[in-house]
Order: C-alpha cells, then structure tokens, then sequence
C-alpha cells in the first residue's frame, strides 16, 4: 500500500502545505501518470531524469532543485523527504534487520550528499528534522510493508477515518480523504496484474506487408486477450508494444501492430504477451481528486482558453456545491410528450414518476434510480434521453462499459429522430452501435451498405476460422477432410493451399478493421460537437474532442458499479444529473481492498454514495423478464418484496410429458423453470488463471448445453456463467463447437439476458463459498434468465461450510421448496426435507448399466460411444469407462472388443485412438 499518509503527516510537521505534499507525492510514485493526458495531472518533469518510476531515487539532488525551480521552497522540502524514504527503503530492502542507530546515521549522511547551495536551507530543514524525530525514519521502513488498508486513512493528514469512503474528513476537513491514495493503489495493481497474466505464444506467421501478424498459444486465451484490445510483449528492457488484436479464433491471436517493433519478430520465433492497455483511467481520476483538494485552482486560472478546461472550471464547481449540501429537494417534475416507450408499450406507475422526475431536474440537481433487474430501466434511460433532446438539450449517455452505453444507444439510434452519436472504439462497440456511425460517413449510406461493410468482418472471421479447421483436421487425419470436401466450400486438400487463403482473408480483415477504426474517427469528429445525444464510456468521454462538449445533463447507468472519482468524472460532464444503479447488484471491483465476499467497503460506488448522502432514491417497481418462480427468489431474499413480478411474466410449471430420460442432462434440461444440479465436485486452485476452478462442474457444464442444442435451443439464447475467469475459460475450451453460447464470468454478465443460463458456483471451501454466495453477485446471475435457472453446485459442501445467511445456502432451500434439486450422482430429483414436493418422472434409464440393453436404437448407440472416442483421443481404458458410467477400465475394453472392433485402434503408447470409420461416422453424422 502507497504511503502517502505517512509522508503528509511528517509533511505537515515540516509545514508544508497538504497540497504541495500531495503534488510531490504524485510525482515521487505516479511520475507516469503525468503529462499524458491533460488537463488532468499536467506537470512535467524533465527527460534527463530517465525513468519516471525512479527519478527521485537516482537523481536525488536534482529532483529537489526541480522541484524548488518549478513548484517553490515548500515543493523542495517535500522532495527531500520523498528522497529521505526512497534511501530508507532500499537501504532496509534486505533479509537482515537494521539497527536503529545505524538507519539514522546512513540517512543523515545521504541527505547531506544532496545539498546544494541552491537548496541548502530546504534539505537541512528535513535533515534536523530526522536528526530530533529519529523513530520516524523506523515509521517510514515500516509503512512501505504495511499491508494496512489504505482508504482506512485521510491521505491529507492521516488521521484514521471513522468510516470508509466518506464526504469530507472529520479532523482536516479534506474532501474524498479515502480515494487519492487508493486510486493509485489501484492503478499500480491493475498494471502488476497485467503483468502478472503473463502468456507464452508462438509466432505462427507474419506479413510485414500489411503489419500484421498471427500468435499461437498453447492454452486457452485469458479474458484480456480480446478484440480492440492492447497487447504488448515483454524483452529484457522491459515491455513493449506489440499491437491491436483485431481477431481471435479458437488459441490464434491475429495482431494489427502497424509500424511498431513487432516487425522484427520472425516466424516460430516463441514471446510473451501481456496487456497494454494505458493508464487514462488512473491519471484521470488521481487528477480529477488533485484539482479537488486545491478547490480547482489549475482550472480557474484567467489565461485558461482551453474549451475542457473551461467546461471543468465551470461544472465541477458546481458538482462539488451540491454535495456540500446535506439535503437536496427532487421535488420538481416535468410532463413528457408522451408516456409511450421506443418498443411501443405504456409506462407503468413507477417508470412515469421516474421519468418525471428525470425531466424536472434544474442546474445542479440530482435524480437517483433504482433499477432492479428486468425493471426496463434501459426504456426509461432511453425514453429520458429522447425527451431531453426535444427541449433542446444536449445529452450523454455514459458508464463504465460499452455494453452498457449500447444497450441505451442502440435503442435511440433505430427508433428515434435525433442526431446520435456513440463515440469508442469500433472493436468494443456492438453492431448497432457501429452501423449509427459508418452511416454519418459512408457517401449515400444506407441500411444495406452499412450492413454489408460489417457483415464483411464477420463473414472474414468466420472463414478464417473454417479455414483454420481445415488445417487441423487435414494435420490430424486428410481423409477426413476429402470426405467433407464434397460440401465444403474450400475444395482444396493441400495445407499449403489452404494456409495461403487463410492469408489472404487475415490480411483483408486487418484492411477492413483499420477501415472501420477510421470511419469511426472520421464520424466521431464530424458529429460530436453537433449530436443531440452522445453515448460513451466515462474515459472515453474525457478524450478528444468529446471532452470539450459540455453537456446539459448526463444519464449514468450501470452506476452501484463504478467508483466515487470516475463517478465523478462522469458527472462533471453536465449541468445536472440522472444516476441509476441498484444497491443489490454487483459493486465496483476494487482489488487493492480485501473483504471476505469480494465486495468492498459500504460507499464504494457512486450510486452507494449519494444513496448513502441523500434520501432521494426512487425505484422502478416492476419486473418484466423472467419467470415467476426464478425471479421469486431475489423478489423474496434479495429485494425484500420491493419489487413486483408482473402479470405479463411466465409462471407455472411446463414440463416435459416424458417420463423416462436417456441421460442425466436430459432430465435436468426438462426440469423445472429453476433448478440446483448437486455435483459432488471439488474446487482446486489454477496458478494459471490466479483462481478457482471446479473440474467436475465442467464436466456437467458441457453435458448440459449439448441437451440443450441437441433439443434445439438456439445457441445465442443461452448462456454459460461463472464466478472466476479460470472457470469461464474451461468451460469455454469444453464446448468449442458450440460458438454463440456465450460463457462469461457473472460480473461481466451483468445487464444481459438470456432465455436459459448455467451457472457453474465452484466453491465448496468457507472462503470461497463467501465470495459465489455474495448477495449482489449471485443476485445478478440469477436474473439473467428469462425462462430457465439452472445452478450447479456441491450441496453438502454448501450446507456444511457456507456461513449461515448464505444466499448459496438459501436458494438451496428455494430450489428444494420448488421441487428443482438434481443429485447428478444417483440421477435423481430429490429433496429429503419436502418429498412431497419432489417433482419424480420415473428416472430408470438415466442410471441404465452401460452393460445392459439401452433403449436407444443401436445406430444411436454406436455413435454415441465412437463420438466419446473421436472427443477424448488419445485415451484410455479407464477414461472411457469414466465417460460410459462404467465402474473398471476393463469394462470398458471388453465393450469395446466386443462392439467396436471397426471403430479403433491403439498408437505406439498404446492409447486408444479412432480409425477412420470411427471419423467418417463422426463426420457424415455432423453433416
């Protein structure tokens, strides 16, 4: 944990201003956060100091001359006490403890090595400081080790905060005391993740033509490797910028990294990729929370023409007065054209006074909402905005993600008659979202062309991916691959061939994704200055041209997730402003802060904030997505009956007329609308994936889904959900022909719907079980779905080590009450609490011996056991008898010998591998 409290109470001791002893601080740790995006944090520090990381340690006396010519004598001071606590650490930094007496003679010696005549009285100022206050260069040691938590603690004067995230700090009356310290906290710890998530690839090939190159990795690909996204590779000097993933397929990385040094990386040539995304979110927030604490100052100055600048210096005064105020009156309301929303439905009671409420807003004022799940908070966001344009207003629509923003946007952009616009980068936006903008741009646009251009990319990645296909098949067995050539259409069974033309579509897509990158730019230029309604990220809307907008009222959604000071940065946008979010759902992440469910500390989000700070919430009441029975939970435990199902929502239960099941999977998938599947798996640790993961659940997972497709559901219509990224990304390499079923973790979940979800909860450990079991997290994965819940998990795990009040433990006893427990292991419906609720179809072939006479037809029966050998090969005896429910290996060899002679054969390990009969069955059956 940063210092900084420690070094503001000597500061002030020494008399220097809190002020000046937080600019010194900012440059002594956060030096790269500086001078890269203006207004915010906009100082300079000279390039022959080298590294900004270090230039305090290595260029002591210098940076204490900067700081005295630049900033004045208090600035001086203050960077020889940061140089004093620099020496004191890397003299400390070893396994052998250091005297006392020893500490103070070494720094004493160092600060008169830094005196000059220029900064003599400054330096010995510090140096008889420490020469009376010896113990504090112990303090200083000890603080850099701390594991104390940061925003426990005022970073302006260090007083211990009686609560956490408060307004103003009780002793030195500092606004927001808790978030500068742990805003850098956090940067640093999300670029030491980056680092951390480090993956080794293989460079497959590269055309330094077009400057683009394609990465294999050997495992799954980590949630950061994403399109749009930023990776670089890391050599002995340090990391370097690779380039912009403009595709992912399967375990290749396609990278556009256009004139950067990936030139000079060669074919078969192995690196190791990380992410590079900047640090904007960091410097804006710590520069945002430095111009507070000086009341504005670097933003008030007469000489300031700058267009961000003078909107800053205006709105965020005015943000600031209202949350002085300890009461706000949202008393005002104003009528709307009409109460009628884009999809054509009526308002109900509780969306009317919202929207109301929303339009009545004056300069300064405040209007906070409470959107529950499937409430229609999206219409009413929506419906606001359109309003407020036909005033006359000018209005941005933000949060924290893009698919928030979208969800909004895409409504406004089809429906409504104003001049939208949605401003990112077009690999992070939805389709919708880049269709607005490629129409602004492209000559006589139309729906059709519009539709053509990104139908294009799509159509491109998914050739490359058939392609890339036909490769592996046509490595692993060519016989295969002439048999399907009949209907496929790449007619050529030459590798060579094939590589060739997978080429040529990677090189068209890079052009085509560079077309896009610049069509947005070109549109976002021509456009934002004039738009009616703007949507876009809360960083995205302090970049560019978009930050010199000054808005007349900015809508917030998604907001019990994003924290106080980007809150705040997406506030000072605007005149007024409309917050939504909902207490009960997901909170920020912030990572730096530990707490035994994952979630952080009451008033961490903006929306916890002001909810906290004023009474003024209002509420959508009414839910209109999912079934009674699921939402009934959260209805019950989590919202406490303040919402209202509506009529219009599924209830009842219609289950299958079938009686008997062929397999466990396909009882569970005609089972009730929300249903617990009892596996008796356990969670292990991932080094990989920093992580849980549950082998067993996985296992389930891919059964499940393939009954799913197998009956018919469409693939986009369901979706796969999971507390850890290690766990996703397992799921996700278990169903890779199953490519529109989305698998996600929950937090990136939230705001989605599907008709039926998965949810694989993992933990069985106390620890764990605190953080799947977490009210708001599992509140959220359990609304996402529209008609079917279906939740995996071990039973006696979660009734034996998860801690009373539980939300894991209390929707057991919903799933029990309702008739929906599967034991996965005996194949039965069961509740031994309630049997007479137990919803019992007669279950007997599901638990059939492997040995006995299956009632499928034998065609059918054959597929499915040379189907397992195709999937798991190179096998064994003893994994097929795992996957045949069969109890010994030897089961599973004399079935084999016996039935499918014709359909094996064993490689020099003597692992079981199919023939090509086994493939071309397989394949015709696919077919």
């Amino acid at each position: 944990m940063v210092p900084w409290r420690v070094y503001q109470e000597i500061g002030r001791e020494l008399d220097v201003p809190s002020e000046t002893m937080h600019r010194v601080n900012i440059l002594a740790d956060g030096g790269y956060l500086i001078s890269n995006q203006p207004p915010y944090l906009n100082f300079e520090i000279p390039d022959e100091f080298g590294t900004r990381k270090t230039w305090l340690k290595e260029h002591p006396t210098q940076a204490v001359e900067f700081c005295k010519d630049t900033y004045g004598s208090d600035a001086a001071v203050a960077g020889a006490l940061r140089c004093v606590g620099a020496e004191v650490v890397n003299y400390t930094d070893t396994d052998v403890t250091t005297g006392f007496s020893i500490l103070a003679s070494h720094i004493d010696g160092h600060i008169k090595t830094i005196k000059t005549d220029a900064i003599d009285s400054e330096v010995e100022r510090v140096r008889t400081y420490f020469s009376k206050n010896k113990q504090q260069l112990k303090r200083i040691e000890k603080s850099h080790t701390s594991d104390k938590q940061t925003y426990r603690y005022c970073d302006s004067c260090g007083e211990r905060l009686p609560d956490p995230f408060p307004f103003r700090c009780t002793a030195c009356g500092a606004r927001f005391p808790a978030w500068p310290a742990l805003v850098y906290d956090e940067g640093e710890e999300e670029s030491k993740s980056r680092w951390r998530q480090q993956m080794d690839v293989r460079v497959v090939s590269q055309n330094r033509a077009k400057n683009f190159l394609v990465l294999q990795s050997d495992t799954s690909l980590p949630g950061w490797v994403e399109e749009g996204g930023r990776a670089g590779y890391i050599t002995d000097s340090g990391l370097q910028y690779l380039g912009s993933v403009v595709n992912t397929d399967g375990k290749r990385i396609q990278v556009d990294y256009e004139s950067t040094s990936a030139a000079g990386l060669a074919k078969g040539q192995t690196i190791t990729i990380c992410s590079s995304e900047s640090s904007i979110a960091t410097t804006q927030q710590s520069g945002f929370l430095y111009e507070v604490r000086r009341d504005f100052a670097g933003w008030r100055g007469p000489e300031k023409e700058d267009s961000t600048v003078e909107k800053l210096a205006t709105n965020a005064p005015r943000l600031l007065n209202t949350l002085e105020q300890t009461t706000i009156d949202s008393s005002a309301t104003k009528e709307p054209t009409s109460y009628e929303s884009f999809d054509e439905f009526e308002l109900d009671d509780s969306q009317k006074r919202v929207l109301r409420r929303m339009l009545g807003l004056k300069q300064g004022g405040l209007s906070l909402v409470v959107g529950p799940p499937g409430s229609g908070k999206t219409e009413v966001i929506a419906k606001a905005a359109h309003e407020l344009a036909t005033a006359g207003e000018r209005v941005l629509v933000t949060s924290h993600t893009n698919i928030a923003v979208d969800n909004v946007i895409e409504k406004l952009a089809t429906q409504d008659d104003h001049r939208v616009v949605r401003a990112g980068r077009p690999e992070k936006l939805s389709k919708g979202s880049k269709e607005l903008m490629l129409s602004k741009v492209i000559e006589d646009s139309d729906d059709e062309k519009i539709s053509e251009v990104l139908d294009m990319v799509e159509k491109l990645k998914s050739g490359i991916s058939t392609l890339n296909d036909k490769i592996r098949n046509l490595e692993k067995n060519r016989s295969v691959i002439e048999n399907a050539a009949e209907t496929n259409p790449v007619n050529s069974t030459n590798a060579d061939e094939v590589a060739a033309e997978i080429a040529a579509k990677q090189e068209k897509l890079t052009e085509s994704r560079r077309l896009i990158r610049e069509l947005q730019e070109q549109a976002e230029a021509a456009s934002t200055r004039g738009a009616d309604i703007t949507g876009a990220t809360i960083i995205r809307s302090q970049l560019g041209g978009l930050a010199q907008v000054d808005f007349d009222t900015v809508i917030i959604d998604e907001a019990s997730q994003i924290p106080v000071p980007l809150g705040l940065l997406g506030m000072v946008n605007a005149k007024k402003w409309v917050v939504v979010g909902d207490h009960n759902q997901l909170q920020p992440v912030i990572k730096t802060v530990s707490t035994n469910d994952g979630s952080p500390p009451p008033g961490a989000s903006i929306f916890s904030f002001l909810r906290n700070r004023y009474d003024i919430e209002q509420w959508l009441k009414h839910h209109y997505r999912s079934h009674e029975d699921i939402i009934g939970f959260a209805q019950e435990h989590i919202y406490e009956n303040q919402i209202e199902i509506d009529d219009t929502c599924p209830g009842g239960i219609n289950l299958s007329p079938k009686t008997q099941f062929a397999s466990k999977a396909e009882a569970v998938a005609a089972g009730p609308p929300v249903v617990f599947v009892d596996v008796t798996g356990e969670e292990a640790w991932r080094k990989r994936f920093s992580g849980s993961i549950n082998t067993a659940e996985i296992e389930v997972v891919r059964e499940i889904v393939g009954e799913f497709m197998k009956n018919g559901l469409a693939e986009n219509e369901l979706g796969v959900i999971t507390p850890y990224r290690g766990q996703r990304s397992m799921i996700a390499d278990e169903i890779p022909e199953y490519g529109d079923v989305e698998v996600s973790t929950v937090d990136g979940f939230q705001g989605r719907e599907r008709d039926v979800i998965i949810c694989s909860a993992v933990n069985t450990e106390k620890g764990g079980l605190r953080f799947s079991g977490n009210p708001n997290r599992f509140n959220v994965a359990s609304t996402r779905p529209k008609n079917r819940f279906i939740m995996l998990g071990n039973r006696s795990a979660i009734e034996e080590n998860a801690p009373l009040g539980n939300t894991l433990r209390k929707f057991v006893r919903y799933a029990a009450d309702r008739g929906g427990i599967f034991d996965w292991q005996s194949g039965e419906w069961t509740n031994a609490e309630s049997p007479e609720q137990v919803w019992k179809p007669e279950m007997n072939s599901i638990l059939e011996s492997p040995q006995t006479k299956s009632d499928e037809p034998e065609e059918s029966h054959v597929y499915s056991r040379v189907q397992d050998i195709v999937r798991l090969a190179p096998t064994t005896n003893s994994e097929l008898a795992e996957a045949w429910d069969m109890d010994k290996g030897r089961d599973a060899w004399k079935y084999l010998s016996d039935e499918l002679m014709d359909y094996f054969e064993r490689d020099s390990n003597q692992k079981i591998q199919p023939t090509a009969k086994a493939q071309e069955l397989v394949s015709a059956k696919v077919d």
